[in-house]
């Protein structure tokens, strides 16, 4: 493969453990993209505020793209209702970073001055 223009991390959102590398590999008229290192040409055109048709090797998928929030997405395709979180290769690598950190020991602090009489935290549970 050659350079990678763009990188990209699609979670759906009811199954945390699915992760989709997503790779931008060419730009122009027909893209070509990885997602977990298989290569797809795509093309796409916007039909509208959120509807996109979208030619993947040479199928072609009317797909309704709406934001939901900051990084979430709702996408509806051929009736199936997905939403995924999008992260960008650097923000991914930011927040990997921020979870690290707070691996150990931790100093729990209250905003104002007073008791802690619970912590909701299982052994074993970082």
């Amino acid at each position: 493969m050659g350079t990678t223009l763009a990188t990209y991390y699609a979670k759906l959102q009811d199954m945390p453990d699915s992760e989709y590398k997503v790779e931008i590999l060419e730009d122009g008229s027909i893209k070509k993209i990885a997602v977990n290192g298989k290569i797809y040409e795509v093309d796409y055109n916007m039909g509208g505020d959120s509807i996109h048709s979208i030619i993947i090797d040479h199928h072609s998928h009317g797909v309704q793209i709406s934001p939901s929030s900051n990084n979430s997405y709702t996408i509806m395709n051929k009736g199936e209702l997905y939403q995924i979180e999008l992260q960008g290769e650097m923000e991914k690598i930011h927040n990997a970073r921020t979870a690290a950190e707070s691996v150990g020991r931790q100093v729990v602090q209250a905003p104002m001055p007073g008791v802690i009489l619970k912590t909701y935290v299982k052994k074993g549970i970082s």
